[in-house]
C-alpha cells in the first residue's frame, strides 16, 4: 500500500486563501520539506511561492509532478495574458511540464494529475528524497 512519508507535507490552498497554510507551517519543525502542489498556471505559482512562513528560510517549492507531461496536448489550456516568466525562480523554470505550457502558453489545473499513475509514485519519490 502507497502513503506519503509522514515527514512530508504537500500543500494545497485554493485561491489566495494561504493564513492557515502560513499558521501550520509555522508549527512545524523546521525540518519537515514542505510544497505546493497547485494549478500550473502564473497565479497558481504566485500562490506557492507567496506561502511563507515567520522562520527565515521557510519557503515553498512549487511541485509540477512530470507525470502531468502525458496531460499538456488534451487537458491545457489557452492562456489569456503571456507568462510573467521574470517572476519565477531559474530552477523553477527548468521543468519540462512548465516549460512546455511556456513555449505555447498554456496552463494546467492540477486536479487532473491526482489520477494519473505516475503521480503517487512521484510523490513517494520526493519524499524519498528528502530522507
Amino acid at each position: 500500500m502507497f502513503s506519503v512519508p509522514s515527514w512530508l507535507l504537500l500543500i494545497h490552498a485554493p485561491g489566495r486563501n494561504t493564513l492557515l497554510a502560513t499558521r501550520f507551517i509555522d508549527r512545524l519543525p523546521s525540518n519537515i520539506p514542505w510544497f505546493h502542489f497547485g494549478d500550473v498556471d502564473p497565479a497558481g505559482l504566485d500562490i506557492g511561492l507567496s506561502i511563507r512562513g515567520q522562520e527565515p528560510g521557510r519557503r515553498p517549492t512549487p511541485w509540477i509532478p512530470r507525470a502531468t507531461s502525458v496531460l499538456l496536448a488534451t487537458h491545457s489550456l489557452p492562456l489569456d495574458l503571456p507568462w510573467p516568466t521574470r517572476r519565477f525562480p531559474p530552477d523553477l523554470l527548468n521543468n519540462p511540464v512548465l516549460k512546455w505550457l511556456i513555449d505555447h502558453q498554456r496552463w494546467l489545473e492540477h486536479e487532473a494529475a491526482v489520477l494519473l499513475p505516475g503521480f503517487r509514485d512521484e510523490l513517494y519519490l520526493l519524499g524519498e528524497s528528502f530522507m
